[in-house]
């Protein structure tokens, strides 16, 4: 045991700023592995806090679980929206059965409004968890460059007297 005058709180590491806070609505990564189920790394949407603090996570496969707050951190935003005839590459392997990992295809449809249904390049159909599918970034054009200047026509030379 320890007195509380023994104990202080270290200091955090340089460059370190406070850990951004939890928001109902905001997207999250659980990092820690203190919940039971082997849910560190994945991602989802903070839904609610029960009544002891405990945030109540929908992950990006589908389940609802309510996770220890040290599990929960905020992540960046949520992926762009998938559409009908978009090109997608599978790029995770949380959907059951699938074995399509590094594979292309183009959305067909959405089973529920929500899981989309890929036609693979190979042929064969799947709907998939949506967060077993990436759309590639758009490529953006290489900024114009700048015309270059023509060269200075050299000066005449100018005849001799």
């Amino acid at each position: 045991f320890f007195f509380a005058a023994d104990v202080a709180l270290a200091p955090a590491p340089p460059g370190a700023g406070p850990a951004p806070a939890l928001a109902v609505g905001g997207r999250v990564q659980i990092v820690g592995d203190l919940t039971p189920g082997g849910h560190r790394g994945k991602l989802g949407e903070l839904i609610s806090f029960d009544a002891s603090g405990n945030p109540g996570v929908r992950l990006d496969d589908g389940q609802f679980l309510s996770f220890y707050p040290a599990d929960v951190a905020a992540a960046a935003p949520a992926p762009e929206a998938l559409e009908r005839g978009q090109r997608v590459q599978i790029t995770g392997s949380l959907t059951p059965n699938s074995n399509h990992l590094g594979k292309w295809g183009t959305i067909t449809d959405f089973v529920d409004g929500e899981y989309p249904v890929v036609s693979l390049e190979e042929g064969q159909v799947m709907s998939f968890y949506r967060a077993d599918v990436t759309a590639p970034p758009v490529a953006t054009p290489p900024p114009a460059a700048a015309p270059t200047p023509a060269p200075a026509a050299p000066p005449e030379a100018s005849a001799p007297p």
